[in-house]
């Protein structure tokens, strides 16, 4: 799906249009300053699927970090804090 980039006195703009295009359109529209990409508007849709592929991927993350775990003893807050140099 092709994203198209527009500014952000253009986005400001044509707001409402933008919108529109994104929720019934189902278009990405990327927002840019100074010609760099700063924000992108995208549908509920396509923000949900995102949310959901995070979880999935912070949940495959946890189990790993179970696994690799395996029998050795946790350690507390202040231990890792203490490793980390974090006080």
């Amino acid at each position: 799906m092709a994203t198209e980039q527009i500014n952000t006195n253009q986005a400001r703009k044509e707001f409402a249009d933008n919108i529109n295009r994104v929720a019934y359109g189902h278009e990405r529209v990327t927002i840019t300053r100074h010609g760099k990409p700063v924000a992108a508007l995208i549908s509920v849709d396509d923000l949900e699927f995102l949310e959901k592929l995070e979880h999935q991927l912070d949940k495959k993350a946890i189990q790993e970090a179970w696994q690799e775990q395996g029998d050795k003893p946790l350690k507390s807050l202040d231990e890792v804090k203490s490793q980390l140099g974090i006080q």
